[in-house]
């Protein structure tokens, strides 16, 4: 399965989904980036990962692509329910302070 990307309901964020491999890496942070352009950046912003079927270091490439976005609009990418081995990455990587990490409420 590929990776699927979309705007979240409420309009605050966006959901990645699926597996992301190296040849979709760059269209997948791309495309991240202009869902994020789209957003108010008068809040932060979501990254639901729940449907995230294989974190890798691809990943946590394309998430930092789009912390960068959130950056320069002065805003930070909370990243929501990130799969086990995505925090095992960001841990090994010491990039967990970068990010805003929460587990989705049910």
């Amino acid at each position: 399965m590929m990776y699927s990307l979309s705007l979240l309901s409420d309009s605050q964020g966006i959901s990645l989904q699926g597996v992301v491999s190296v040849s979709d890496a760059e269209q997948c942070a791309a495309a991240g980036a202009m869902l994020l352009e789209k957003l108010s950046s008068h809040q932060a912003w979501i990254c639901d990962l729940t449907g995230l079927d294989e974190a890798s270091s691809v990943v946590v490439a394309i998430l930092m692509s789009w912390q960068r976005v959130a950056g320069s609009k002065a805003t930070q990418l909370h990243l929501v329910s990130p799969p086990p081995r995505l925090h095992s990455i960001l841990e090994a990587s010491n990039l967990l302070s970068v990010f805003a990490l929460e587990s989705k409420e049910t």
